[in-house]
Formats: C-alpha cells, sequence, structure tokens
C-alpha cells in the first residue's frame, strides 16, 4: 500500500512539472512564430523528437547500460548453482554468508532436486530491466504513434500552411483525448467503466470549453481540415498514452531514458524520406532555420520536449494515462496565469465562465485522483482478505521441504 501510494505521489510530481514546463514551452515557441516566420511544422516534430537521441550518451557514461540481464551472473558454477562453496553448517554455525555470497548445497538425493530449486530462487538476485537490443525493439513501435501524434497536432496550428484552424478550436478538439484514452484503457487495460471516470471526462471536457471561449481566442481561422487534423492527434494521443503502459506496466521494466535516445534516433533516421518528399513536392520547403529561431528551437526542444516527455511517460506509468490527460488540461487554466504574469503579454480579462471552466477542470483531476487511490485501497483490502483466507497447508510443506534437506 505504502509502496504504491509513494509511486502515485512520485507521478503526480512528474505530472506537475510536465505541466509547468509545458506552459513556458508554449510561451517561448508563441514568441518564436509571433517573431518570425517560421510555420514548418513536418521539421519542428522531426528536430524537437530527434533530440531525444541525446539520452544515448548514456551508453558512454553508464556502463549498466550495456548488461544484458539474460547473461549468467559471475560466479554461477556448471551445475547453475551459485558460488563460492561454503563450510558445512557445524563449522559456521553462526557465521552468515557474506552480502551477495550464496553457499554452493550438495545435492544427495534427485527427490529434493525440486523443493530446492524452489527455495533456492527465492535467494537469487532477479533482474527485470530489459537488455538495450529489446528496448530499442519497444522504441520502434511506438515511433510511429509518437510522430504521428505530434505532426497532426502541430500541422493543426500551421494557418500559413493551410492545415491549421485556431488556437481556441484546437484546445477544445484535443480535448477529446481524455474520452479517448479512457475508451482505450477500458479495452486493452481493463479498467473498470467507472460512472466517475466518465463524469471525470465530461467535467474537464466541459470546463476546457468554457475556458477557452471566453479567454478572447479567436475563432477567425476555424477550418474543417485543422480540427480533422486535431481531432486526429487526441486520437493517436490516446493511444500511444495507453500503448505506453500496456508496454511497460511498470517503470522498472525499462530504463525510461535508454528508451527515449532510441525513439529519438530512429525517428530521426525514418524521417529523413518523409523531410525529402515534403521538399520536392512542396508541401513543406526544407530550409535552414535562422540561428536565433534555431537556438531557441533547440532550447525549447531540450526542455519542453526532451526532458518534459521523459517526465510525462513517468507519470504516465506510474499513475494511469486517463490521470494524466486529465491533468494536462490544467496546462490552459495555468496559461491563463502565465499570460497574466508574463511581461509583455497581453493581460486576459477574468470572467466568471473562465473561473468556472479552471473549477471544473482541477475538480475532474481531483476526481479521477480520488478514484484512482479509492480502487487501489479496495484492492488492497481484497488482496489482503484472500491471502488472510487461504489455507495453511502450505506451511507444513515448506517445513517438510526443509526437513527433506537437513534429513539428506
Amino acid at each position: 500500500m505504502a509502496g504504491s501510494t509513494s509511486k502515485r505521489l512520485y507521478g503526480l510530481v512528474c505530472l506537475a512539472a510536465v505541466i509547468v514546463i509545458w506552459v513556458s514551452s508554449s510561451e517561448l515557441i508563441q514568441f518564436i512564430f509571433d517573431s518570425v516566420d517560421f510555420e514548418r511544422p513536418l521539421f519542428l516534430t522531426f528536430y524537437s523528437t530527434s533530440l531525444f537521441s541525446v539520452y544515448l550518451l548514456g551508453f558512454l557514461f553508464c556502463r549498466d547500460w550495456w548488461i544484458n540481464p539474460d547473461e549468467e551472473p559471475p560466479g554461477m558454477d556448471t551445475e547453475g548453482l551459485l558460488a563460492p562453496e561454503y563450510p558445512p553448517p557445524s563449522q559456521q554455525a553462526n557465521e552468515a554468508p557474506p552480502p551477495g555470497q550464496y553457499a554452493k548445497v550438495t545435492m544427495r538425493s534427485s527427490e529434493n532436486f525440486a523443493s530446492f530449486a524452489s527455495l533456492a530462487s527465492l535467494y537469487q538476485p532477479v533482474t527485470t530491466m530489459l537488455p538495450a537490443a529489446e528496448v530499442a525493439k519497444l522504441a520502434a513501435s511506438f515511433v510511429p504513434f509518437w510522430f504521428a501524434a505530434n505532426w497532426t497536432f502541430n500541422a493543426s496550428l500551421c494557418i500559413k500552411c493551410g492545415t491549421g484552424t485556431s488556437v481556441a478550436s484546437n484546445t477544445i478538439v484535443s480535448s477529446t483525448s481524455s474520452l479517448f484514452t479512457l475508451i482505450l484503457s477500458i479495452l486493452f487495460l481493463k479498467e473498470a467503466p467507472t460512472l466517475l471516470k466518465f463524469a471525470c471526462v465530461l467535467l474537464s471536457f466541459g470546463g476546457v470549453t468554457l475556458v477557452t471561449e471566453n479567454d478572447g481566442s479567436s475563432h477567425d481561422h476555424t477550418s474543417m481540415v485543422g480540427d480533422l487534423l486535431a481531432l486526429a492527434g487526441a486520437v493517436l494521443f490516446g493511444c500511444y498514452s495507453v500503448l505506453l503502459k500496456r508496454l511497460i506496466p511498470d517503470e522498472t521494466l525499462v530504463n525510461m531514458p535508454m528508451f527515449f535516445g532510441f525513439l529519438g534516433l530512429i525517428n530521426g533516421v525514418l524521417c529523413i524520406p518523409l523531410l525529402a518528399l515534403f521538399h520536392f513536392t512542396g508541401w513543406e520547403r526544407f530550409e535552414p532555420a535562422p540561428l536565433s529561431v534555431f537556438g531557441f528551437l533547440t532550447l525549447n526542444g531540450l526542455i519542453g520536449t526532451v526532458l518534459s516527455d521523459l517526465l510525462w511517460a513517468k507519470a504516465v506509468v506510474l499513475t494511469s494515462p486517463l490521470t494524466v490527460n486529465l491533468g494536462m488540461s490544467l496546462t490552459i487554466p495555468l496559461s491563463f496565469l502565465a499570460d497574466f504574469i508574463t511581461p509583455g503579454a497581453q493581460k486576459p480579462t477574468i470572467r466568471w465562465e473562465y473561473l468556472l471552466g479552471a473549477a471544473l477542470v482541477l475538480l475532474s483531476f481531483i476526481g479521477i485522483n480520488s478514484g484512482d487511490v479509492a480502487a487501489e485501497d479496495a484492492g488492497t483490502v481484497e488482496m489482503d482478505g484472500s491471502r488472510d483466507a487461504q489455507p495453511s497447508s502450505r506451511a507444513p510443506d515448506d517445513a517438510d521441504n526443509l526437513g527433506d534437506l537437513e534429513d539428506a
């Protein structure tokens, strides 16, 4: 119980950091687009995602990245029993083996082998982290969803490209990702379809709509193509959120920096033909960005993408995709606060509808977390009850197994 609570708390801390970083990143991107004519969503997606490959520098500084967990650890003898061999208990009655060392047991009876193996397995160190080759395969299966979701979202905001819609419309449509995440979580993660979850999703959507409709955002550039791209991005965002949780159910299974490093490398390699295709067809000209813009894009990519998406992934694994999606809706009222306190930014007008919408978004996030905590508590109580109800027949069996080993 304490372990799951600490994991959830750590996940919420990661989520809070992501929210702050994404709001700051949006302010920086808005500054770049308002000051310089830079409207290339494919290049933006390619460059920011490829920056993930900096995580692969870990292979230069972390020796354990090269270790294959499936390899036989040092000290294992030819019979598969851990060495070295220690004196019999009669010579070493009150001495325990040094930490990390294991005594070799001589088997006299084949009948006791199964009992010994089951007991010995409890004391052997278990490494669950996937090797680098498996992490690379995992990242490769994740690349199409990741790239498509980010590109459709960026393209839905590129009005000068002819594919964009208004920021207000994009925000409202993108907030439907919570609904798709809930549906996919029920189908593939076997989450319980509770009334509270659907109510929180509807509260969040209503709050986002109220906030967006009353923050002064213009709907002059609303387009069907941009709205469809934003909707596709919302679906894909829900897909890769659930896919991440399904493929990585526990944070100890995968080295997250290594995972995102391979994700960036594979994405960069696969996007080069796309850049060439878009350039020669005229959909998006590939031209070097001005040095000042390139510097801002690099800063935004390293913090707003490389760092924040790693924290986002940890939050998804430690909590749930739905919790993170609803939590990300908090970026909208927080952006209102950022505009209000940022020097030189247009000060938004405070309206009761805006405050109500922000309150609904916050309420939905609190509701989904309280529901998850209650579900975890119920699961813990049920597990403890079933454990208490188990017959005690296994205890004599274990005692018999130990006796057999002593007799042998």
